[in-house]
């Protein structure tokens, strides 16, 4: 402002500290020095102008004293910090002579001395100290004590310059007043609110707390709401699930009733006309009977609520179970291909869910048998201990398998198929909406086969399928997981039933029906009486209970869902009564619309599941497995239940 109005410049000397300012200015390379307080000492080696600024001192504390307001007359005893050569060292020396003080070359490392704990207390200007304080990031000082040194600051000229010094306060003198306005506001600013700084920071903080407060806030509700969410979808598929599974009883009852009544009118004396029509209606209630059971199926896997029920089978058994899958699918023999190892384990025992097994092996076969893949197609059966890269598996494919012991494959290999990449794509992506131009013959192969998919990972497997276009060859490869048995298959011992004892006495066989549904009563009526086995029927759990605490059976057909009791409940307290009275133990079977898990029926005390419809080929089972049973018959059972 000066070098503006006299229309000279001002050349500045760097210094860093007081010191290097008094040394360039005793050695007279400085002509000037700027906001310097006058003292005697002072006066004898400078000429000064007249005050133009009022810089404030004040006594300077950590925010962690014990006492806040501390003053320099408590300061006795304790450590001072001062800056060397400032005016403040001779204040102290000559007002507080009891108190010990520490010189620093600059106001920086006297500030940061007090910072650090190394000091009591530091007298400094008020204006300075706290820029150097935020530029440093201190923020544990604070303002304690005015101790009412506020300094008037002149220009300081060389005592040997005196016309410059009246220079100087004629030009101050003649400055707008204003500018002096402004000039202490530019450097007062600290001054004139000293805990703005801190002021500043509190409210960053609290600002900071109540943003991270809402975030918190805010993230909880979002998790509640998706809890929420998330058990509502929960309690939905659950009752999709409930829904799923009453429309598919109330589905399946009627349309198993149908397949069986159909399979004995094809079963009468009939002219071939009406032969031809009852069989192309059998074979249409069939496939609709198998689509229903694909989307249960589909529907079961997605709630998670399949289960296997593993038993130990002869793996000859198994194989056995193929060809008559492939026999009964496409009407002739099918060579199966078997490897060395499989014919050397044929005899022994495996681990498996032949239920669960067979439906993958029809399901792959249905899809051979698919329009335009309907060709000649070979099966090959292989056993491997682990997977082989050479068949395009390896062990990394089944990170779950722990007891497994062995593996075996089943390729079906469709020659001369029609299938292309572009149907092969349909098969593996059923669901995707660019699919929509799939062709209709292969909407139920992509179901079948995302259910055979589905099937083989809940069995720790796997499946492929891969196309040779130039050779026209589909393959399907199915491996599974499977322990094996080192011992020979022992026959089961059974429970002795009442109708091996009705035979030792020569009755004829009876057997309970206990079904609520007419047209399904009707047709197992039916079946067992056209097989020379008389019949008795209930229409209700109570109703069948009351018969067979009175009557004895040769087995029970039992219904699950029925009024006023349900047949879990009639087996359980049938099972209870039957052990109060000491009577042997009688067979009774489950009929249900439902895939169970069998295991579960049977710990509730029935001795076989059937899902309806009822056939022919289910009571030959009943009777075969009933014909085993031996051992010496009770006494009390040679008479009847009414005559015990």
């Amino acid at each position: 402002i000066l070098g503006k109005v006299l229309g000279v410049s001002f050349q500045t000397l760097p210094a860093k500290m007081w010191s290097e300012s008094i040394e360039l200015f005793n050695d007279k390379k400085a002509d000037l020095l700027t906001a310097v307080y006058i003292t005697e000492k002072r006066k004898e080696r400078m000429l000064f102008t007249n005050s133009y600024l009022i810089s404030p001192h004040n006594l300077f504390t950590q925010r962690t004293a014990l006492k806040k307001n501390v003053r320099l007359k408590d300061l006795d005893g304790k450590t001072l910090a001062l800056v060397k050569g400032y005016a403040a060292e001779e204040f102290i020396s000559i007002n507080y002579p009891n108190v010990n003080y520490v010189l620093y070359h600059s106001q920086l490392k006297a500030i940061r001395a007090l910072a650090m704990g190394q000091v009591d207390a530091y007298i400094g200007e008020i204006p300075s100290s706290f820029f150097l304080m935020e530029k440093e990031g201190i923020s544990n000082i604070m303002l304690s004590d005015d101790i009412g040194l506020n300094m008037r600051m002149s220009f300081a000229v060389r005592n040997d310059w005196p016309e410059f010094t009246e220079i100087l306060n004629i030009t101050m003198d003649q400055l707008n007043p204003q500018i002096r306005k402004d000039l202490e506001g530019k450097w007062l600013n600290y001054y004139a609110s000293p805990d703005q700084n801190y002021f500043t920071a509190y409210f960053f903080l609290i600002l900071i707390y109540l943003i991270c407060l809402i975030l918190v806030a805010y993230l909880f509700l979002k998790q509640k709401i998706m809890c929420h969410k998330a058990k509502r979808v929960k309690e939905l598929n659950e009752a999709k699930n409930r829904l799923f599974h009453s429309i598919s009883h109330d589905i399946r009852n009627p349309l198993g009733a149908m397949v069986g009544m159909l399979n004995l009118a094809n079963a009468e004396e009939v002219q071939e006309k009406k032969r031809e029509y009852i069989s192309d209606a059998l074979s249409s209630s069939k496939t609709l009977m198998g689509v229903l059971n694909q989307f249960l199926d589909f529907s079961k896997i997605e709630a998670g609520e399949m289960t296997l029920y593993k038993e130990p089978q002869v793996l000859q058994e198994v194989v056995d179970n193929i060809q008559h899958i492939l026999f009964r699918k496409t009407g002739r023999e099918a060579s199966l291909e078997l490897n060395s190892e499989v014919r050397k384990l044929l005899k022994s025992r495996v681990n498996i869910d032949s239920l669960r097994f067979s439906q993958i092996v029809t399901n792959v076969v249905n899809i051979s048998l698919a329009p335009k893949m309907k060709s000649n197609f070979r099966v090959k059966i292989s056993w491997m201990h682990t997977p082989k890269s050479k068949h395009g598996w390896a062990i990394s494919d089944f990170p779950d398998l722990v007891n497994e012991k062995g593996y075996i494959l089943v390729d079906l290999f469709n020659i001369n198929t029609g299938i292309t990449l572009t149907h092969l794509e349909h098969l593996l992506h059923p669901y995707e909406e660019e699919n929509s131009d799939c062709p209709k013959q292969y909407a139920t192969s992509s179901l079948r086969l995302s259910i055979c998919k589905e099937l083989c990972q809940f069995m720790n497997g796997k499946i492929k399928v891969s196309l040779n276009s130039r050779k026209k060859v589909c393959l399907f490869s199915i491996l599974i997981p499977l322990e094996v048995y080192s011992d020979e298959l022992k026959s089961k011992s059974e429970s002795p039933l009442s109708l091996s004892k009705e035979l030792s006495s020569g009755r004829q066989e009876c057997v309970l029906i206990v079904e609520d549904d007419k047209i399904n009563q009707k047709l197992m009526t039916a079946i067992c009486e056209k097989e020379g086995v008389k019949v008795v029927t209930a229409e209700n759990g109570q109703e069948g209970l009351i018969l067979m605490q009175k009557e004895t059976f040769s087995f029970v057909l039992m219904d699950i869902e029925m009024p006023i009791i349900t047949g879990i409940e009639v087996v359980k307290k049938y099972r209870k009564y039957e052990k109060e009275q000491g009577f042997d133990r009688t067979q009774i079977i489950a009929i249900t619309g439902h895939e169970v898990d069998k295991g579960e029926y049977q710990s509730f005390g029935f001795d076989k599941v059937i899902t309806k419809p009822f056939s022919p080929a289910h009571l030959q089972s009943i009777r075969q497995k009933k014909n085993k049973v031996n051992g010496v018959q009770s006494s009390k059972y040679q008479l009847s239940k009414k005559e015990v």
